[in-house]
């Protein structure tokens, strides 16, 4: 008997491994750069951002994609040129994690709405290295450039604002252009 059942369990196995599909529809790597606002214990200062972007689409939920991202943003006066000796430059890095939806308004355009967790390193002083825990929203205008089959190349628009609640409860703001390419394997 347990002869018959374990066969019979084998060969539904081998039956149902006929159907078994992907589990990815798309994988997205991008970068982008910006301009906004950081801050931690301290008032707003303006500045230069940077970003990297991995994203995956899983099959099963196709209308939600989530992107990991790095932040890091730096006080503008950083990047201009003057006398750095004893000069301390705020900045701030944040890990992210974010479900993107995102709703089309054209063949090309489409709007991307995305709310996720995020991690910041608070550098705002020179004698502060705190890791505060929060939130981050993002709103992005999309418009595809290159379109063949399943692989496309866009660039976006967008804000993205990130606030933390724990230890200096640290935030940024900033305004970005982003380029993203997405594949499928």
């Amino acid at each position: 008997m347990l002869k018959l059942k374990l066969s019979v369990f084998i060969l539904f196995i081998f039956l149902m491994s006929g159907v078994v599909y992907s589990q990815s529809s798309g994988i997205e790597i991008g970068v982008g750069a910006g301009i906004g606002s950081i801050k931690g214990n301290s008032p707003s200062v303006t500045s230069l951002s940077g970003n990297i972007v991995l994203g995956y689409n899983p099959d099963f939920l196709n209308a939600v994609t989530f992107r990991t991202s790095f932040l890091i943003a730096r006080k503008v006066e950083y990047f201009l040129p003057e006398d750095r000796r004893g000069r301390y430059y705020p900045f701030v890095k944040a890990f992210s994690l974010s479900g993107f939806i995102y709703q089309p308004l054209t063949a090309k355009f489409r709007l991307e709405e995305g709310l996720g967790f995020v991690i910041v390193n608070d550098r705002t002083f020179s004698d502060t290295d705190d890791w505060d825990f929060g939130l981050t929203a993002s709103i992005l205008i999309r418009y595809k450039i290159i379109h063949s089959g399943k692989n496309n190349f866009s660039i976006a628009l967008g804000t993205e604002f990130g606030n933390t609640f724990t230890n200096s409860a640290a935030s940024y703001f900033v305004f970005f252009l982003q380029g993203l390419y997405r594949f499928t394997l």
